[in-house]
């Protein structure tokens, strides 16, 4: 699931703030990654905000070791960080007897140091590598579904692993990490099979552990900001999961909607004024002040029948509010519902 959808963002601050760096949607990893090896000409293509690996065994090559690509990034920006996450989302079809060639997809964060992390995904499972002298560890996965990884540092004192914002695995590091210009590779091999590999989004940098709604520590709490709340905001009850500290006010353990009234407090923009997630919106209230009353009538108005000049002239409030018999369309059902909400 993405809510920020550019291609990419770095946000650099003091050594002492967070930086975050996301990679996502259209565009080459050429633009922001350089090559790390590539062989025998895969075929690599973008569709619908995703970066899709084919990787094939090599015309007139036996087996093993098929195509490849690997991209790199250097983590010099981090170097000695007292934090740092990766977090990234990909499916593929590859099977795991392809580990021996450390594939089928991998993402790697490695040094000049002792310190190395290598998690290799298959169909149905994932594999763990954190020290040549500690054995790996192997995850099963729901097969044939996109998963959402995440590897949490903190200094040489603690390393967690999620999958799908469930802890799989935590211990002592072997040291601390990033250090040794570190870097961070990703890509897609093939050994004595062939797979394709999606990857949806690649995000990293220093962890956000307090709730000032500033993901980024870059001093305001912007657009940049709201669109990481969002993925946060699973509602009352629903564990916010790894990652959503900075999003969760009142520290209950989620992100809701009272953490929402929180955040915009909080709000420096741009825009001036956040726009309302969708949960978080009240049904009536078409012009967003607040308030259910006769200054909603002519925002529903214009919902009802011009939805476009509504979203012009109402930029930060959801359509949905006027849907005010719940059945999610915005229609002439809606309109006793409405008046009823106004008595």
């Amino acid at each position: 699931m993405k809510f920020f959808c550019a291609t990419f963002a770095m946000v650099v601050t003091s050594a002492t703030q967070a930086e975050v760096f996301t990679y996502e949607c259209d565009t080459p990893p050429l633009s922001v990654w350089e090559v790390a090896g590539e062989w025998c000409s895969p075929l690599e293509s973008l569709k619908n905000g995703l970066l899709i690996h084919q990787v094939d065994l090599c015309p007139g090559w036996p087996p093993p070791g098929g195509q490849f690509v690997f991209y790199t990034r250097s983590l010099a920006d981090f170097d000695g960080a007292a934090t740092f996450f990766v977090q990234w989302e990909l499916q593929t079809n590859g099977d795991s007897s392809e580990f021996v060639g450390v594939c089928p997809a991998s993402l790697s964060l490695g040094s000049f140091g002792p310190v190395f992390y290598q998690i290799v995904i298959a169909r149905d499972t994932a594999k763990f590598h954190r020290d040549d002298g500690l054995p790996n560890i192997y995850i099963s996965i729901a097969p044939d579904v996109p998963h959402t990884y995440r590897l949490e540092l903190f200094g040489a004192d603690l390393y967690t692993w999620y999958i799908d914002g469930m802890v799989v695995a935590s211990g002592v590091p072997e040291g601390a990490y990033p250090s040794f210009y570190p870097a961070m590779n990703f890509g897609t091999r093939a050994w004595r099979l062939p797979n394709t590999t999606r990857w949806n989004y690649i995000r990293y940098g220093t962890i956000p552990l307090d709730a000032a709604g500033d993901y980024d520590s870059d001093g305001s709490v912007d657009e940049f900001d709201l669109s990481f709340f969002v993925e946060c905001l699973l509602g009352e009850g629903v564990p916010s999961g790894p990652g959503c500290g900075f999003a969760d006010f009142d520290a209950d353990g989620d992100t809701d909607c009272d953490d929402w009234v929180a955040f915009q407090a909080h709000w420096t923009g741009p825009p001036a004024v956040p726009p309302i997630p969708p949960p978080c919106a009240v049904v009536g209230d078409t012009n967003c002040d607040g308030a259910v009353n006769v200054l909603d009538i002519n925002a529903f108005v214009m919902a009802l029948s011009d939805p476009s000049a509504y979203a012009i002239q109402f930029p930060n409030c959801p359509m949905s509010t006027a849907d005010a018999n719940g059945d999610g369309a915005i229609d002439i059902l809606d309109i006793n519902a409405f008046v009823a909400l106004l008595q």
